[in-house]
């Protein structure tokens, strides 16, 4: 059988293989990557972390119990393709249209089986935390891949950190903490069974869970209606309209170099105390945490600029990114889904215009601004979010608003091509956030005897900018940032978070002398 150009619908076009054609979020993805491979490396992939651990009682020998976490894990992967088998599919460019489609291979032997674990769960001897792993350089293999290591541990406990590397196209943020929880769940059950434990049988059935894209999942009509169009054409008018005149805050970084290096991360938490005292803070002023950190980097990008003469205004632009899942239908609103990119991004820019620092003024130190201007700035972020909150068309426009942010670059001239030239960098980078919220409502601390912590992701960040994520997880906020060391250094990142924070702090009264 012959897959149309149109149809995303998974299809078995022959016997155990099955495929579709991307949506209009997919191939964003994909048209991007495509696009930066000649860099080596793969733009906005996934990274994300997760760190469980394993009490050993006394009477139990460390080095048996830990092989048999180890083998928890590998079969708990095993067992997580059968609950979400598009972990085991990848997006491929093929000589006729649709030229990206994806495609999921039902097993045809335990072979096939122990050959797919080999090649997407792999065991890293180097000593290394997953935090070290990721700013390593790790590879982005075609397929979604578990590195799992084992940094020292104290005497009684068994620690492993896994890292997930994937192509965006195949999974997103909230995904991952799916993924996740779903693979821990799997892994004590495996360790409270040991030999008894039976694994699922891929015997083709899982098909029938292969995750349709978004279009399919939120059931998007096939055409907009007049208004919707309208909304859409005016997206489009403020994507192309020029800046001529306006004083568009960027972040500085190191020219010279054409083609980004290593993505790397850098995280600042917030202890379970502080964290506490700043919900309370944030609930009483009637805005989120999100809406509170969205502020202090528009304010902290602000003090990036050279200090001018005279009062002026400098305009800090960006996108919000929105978790989708709420509006797409049963049972693909759930964890049921994880291996699936189902979130937007919010089409319009959030545009927030500051007093940039004037010479002279205390305001270039960078930590003191106008009295009320971190309420009045975490305000107009809330208006934001909550007017994209609010829209009850946003999530038709989702696809739309895609094709409106990818490249207009024809399929048939997408085929690999390592010799490509690679996007340079932008002239005003920006500072992007974001908010995946409360972990705990998707990851559980404990699942049996495997403690879990420190889950987190990011997309790799292969522009200038910096990307900034933010997550609470067992009562403690972490506030990461990732950045390309072909423009800019730890340090820089460092500061940026730690200007971040104490604008927040300071802005609801709690930083302490």
């Amino acid at each position: 059988m012959i897959l149309e150009e149109d149809n995303i619908n998974w299809t078995e076009t022959a016997p155990g293989y099955w495929e579709r054609g991307l949506d209009e979020g997919e191939k964003n993805y994909t048209t991007l990557a495509t696009l930066f491979e000649g860099s080596g490396r793969v733009f906005f992939a996934i990274t994300a972390h997760l760190s469980v651990q394993i009490r050993v009682l006394e009477n139990e020998d460390k080095d048996m119990q830990s092989d048999k976490v180890d083998r928890a894990l590998r079969n708990a992967w095993l067992a997580s393709r059968y609950d979400y088998p598009a972990i085991a599919s990848q997006v491929i460019y093929s000589p006729e249209r649709p030229f990206f489609r994806k495609i999921y291979r039902t097993p045809k032997s335990d072979q096939d089986i122990e050959a797919w674990l080999k090649r997407t769960f792999v065991s890293v001897s180097s000593g290394q935390t997953g935090v070290e792993f990721v700013n390593a350089d790790p590879p982005v293999p075609k397929l979604p891949t578990v590195f799992v290591l084992s940094p020292p541990s104290p005497d009684g406990v068994i620690h492993r950190d896994l890292v997930l590397r994937s192509p965006h196209e195949l999974i997103d943020g909230i995904g991952t903490m799916h993924l996740w929880n779903n693979l821990v769940r799997h892994a004590a059950q495996v360790y409270e069974d040991d030999d008894s434990w039976q694994s699922p049988a891929l015997d083709g059935t899982e098909s029938r869970l292969l995750s349709p894209a978004y279009r399919v999942a939120a059931n998007i009509p096939p055409s907009l209606t007049e208004a919707q169009q309208e909304k859409i054409d005016a997206i489009a008018a403020e994507l192309t309209a020029s800046n001529e005149g306006l004083n568009m805050m960027s972040v500085p970084f190191t020219r010279g170099s054409l083609v980004p290096g290593k993505h790397q991360r850098i995280a600042l938490n917030l202890s379970r105390d502080t964290t506490a005292r700043l919900l309370k803070a944030c609930s009483d002023a009637q805005v989120t945490v999100t809406h509170a950190f969205h502020a202090a980097i528009a304010m902290a990008v602000r003090h990036l600029q050279p200090a001018k003469k005279e009062p002026t205004k400098g305009r800090y632009a960006s996108w919000v990114l929105r978790n989708e899942r709420s509006h797409c239908h049963e049972p693909y609103n759930s964890a049921k889904h994880a291996a699936a990119v189902y979130h937007s991004i919010s089409g319009r820019a959030v545009h927030i215009d500051l007093d940039l620092p004037v010479i002279g003024s205390s305001r270039q130190l960078g930590y003191e601004y106008e009295e009320g201007e971190f309420f009045r700035t975490a305000r107009q972020f809330k208006a934001f979010y909550e007017s994209l909150r609010d829209d009850p068309d946003h999530y038709i426009l989702v696809c739309a608003i895609c094709t409106l942010f990818t490249p207009p670059v024809p399929d048939a001239e997408l085929a690999p091509d390592s010799s490509r030239p690679v996007p340079g960098p932008r002239d005003l980078p920006s500072v992007s956030l974001s908010s995946i919220g409360n972990i705990d409502s998707n990851i559980e601390q404990k699942h049996g005897k495997f403690e879990v912590y420190e889950p987190w992701v990011t997309g790799e960040e292969l522009g200038n900018g910096y990307g900034l994520f933010l997550g609470t997880f067992r009562g403690e906020l972490c506030l990461g940032g990732v950045y390309n060391d072909a423009w800019h250094g730890p340090e820089e990142m460092r500061n940026f978070l730690e200007h971040c924070r104490t604008l927040v702090l300071k802005g609801f009264g709690l930083l302490e002398d």
